[in-house]
């Protein structure tokens, strides 16, 4: 897990310490190298669904036919080996997750008390905004004894930075965390919800006359949504193309239709973006995908240690409306946990 959060969290990281992003990711590198080397065996151990995990490459090697871009073809590998590999979890783990809990927490306190940190950033929100909701998941969704009474205040105090900053869908996430949280740890949670409903009707009231962020955002910027709308119905209106539904258009494809379409880099959905760009054989990752979806659906509803499925929704929401295919290697990362929940990264 510690490895998955630096990833998420690297640009708030590196905004609040003044380091490169790739620093980080080197840092992240050099931690699994370590694991490598101190258990190659468990580290590469393929599980025994062997079948799944040959058809996957066979594809691959057919997809690579038809588009020669190697990045491209190296980020789908990766997505299609992820979910068979065997992860290792370290004692250092804590220690690492622990640095980024606080530093999200002093970034959160430093863009709530002087705005202009924010107007001033580095880095896109939607990046930013990750990791904060990625740290709250964990703050609520872990057992963490010594943070039992600091939880909500710590979620509140991040709802407040993601509704400053102006990600709507973020934000919006953020207070379904903290709902979520009260319904699964506390008998009579429609108290706390209604103090919390409150409680956060009041901050939004009070951003609201800043107008800053994503209330702001979400009164005055509804081109951006009907924009949304367009991307999907043009994605839509293309795959009623035989050649393009089974085939796919081609490495970019998809991001040609929305630049040429509504001037957008990108088709900002990526199981829009995988079948513009792949077709039919975008279909096995599709399929992981919404069967890991189905499995955190269940374990939510049933159980108690529910933070991977949480993780992987708030992944999913995200890729729906903002991120594209290639920031997707934390999404395939949540997965290969989740298949493999007995052991963390």
């Amino acid at each position: 897990m510690d490895i998955l959060l630096l990833f998420l969290a690297r640009f708030l990281l590196s905004e609040l310490y003044g380091v490169n992003p790739q620093t980080i990711i080197l840092i992240a590198f050099l931690l699994l190298i370590y694991n490598f080397i101190t258990g190659p065996i468990t580290f590469l151990k393929i599980t025994n669904d062997h079948k799944k995990y040959f058809i996957a490459i066979s594809l691959l090697l057919i997809i690579s036919l038809f588009n020669i871009d190697i990045y491209s073809i190296l980020n789908i590998l990766i997505m299609f080996t992820l979910p068979f590999i065997k992860w290792k979890f370290y004692n250092y783990s804590k220690y690492i997750t622990f640095i980024v809990l606080v530093s999200t927490i002093i970034y959160c306190i430093l863009i709530v008390t002087n705005f202009s940190i924010y107007m001033n950033r580095s880095y896109n929100y939607l990046l930013l905004g990750r990791g904060i909701l990625v740290c709250q998941a964990i703050i609520l969704f872990t057992n963490f004894q010594r943070l039992k009474y600091f939880k909500l205040p710590i979620s509140l105090l991040f709802l407040v930075g993601l509704s400053i900053m102006h990600g709507r869908l973020n934000a919006i996430v953020s207070l379904l965390l903290i709902i979520l949280y009260l319904l699964k740890n506390f008998k009579y949670s429609w108290i706390l919800l209604l103090s919390t409903g409150f409680i956060s009707t009041l901050l939004v009231s009070f951003i609201s006359t800043l107008n800053i962020g994503t209330v702001k955002r979400l009164l005055n910027d509804q081109e951006s949504i009907s924009d949304r709308a367009g991307l999907v119905q043009t994605a839509s209106a293309e795959l009623q193309n035989i050649q393009t539904l089974f085939f796919g258009g081609g490495i970019d494809f998809s991001q040609t239709i929305a630049f040429e379409t509504l001037g957008y880099p990108y088709i900002h959905n990526l199981p829009l973006e995988l079948l513009l760009d792949y077709g039919l054989f975008a279909i096995p990752i599709l399929l992981i995908w919404i069967l890991m979806l189905v499995r955190s659906s269940k374990i939510i509803l049933l159980k108690k240690e529910i933070l991977l499925p949480v993780l992987l929704f708030i992944e999913t929401l995200q890729f729906f409306k903002s991120f594209e295919f290639d920031q997707s290697l934390s999404l395939f990362l949540i997965i290969t946990l989740l298949i493999n929940q007995k052991n963390e990264l």
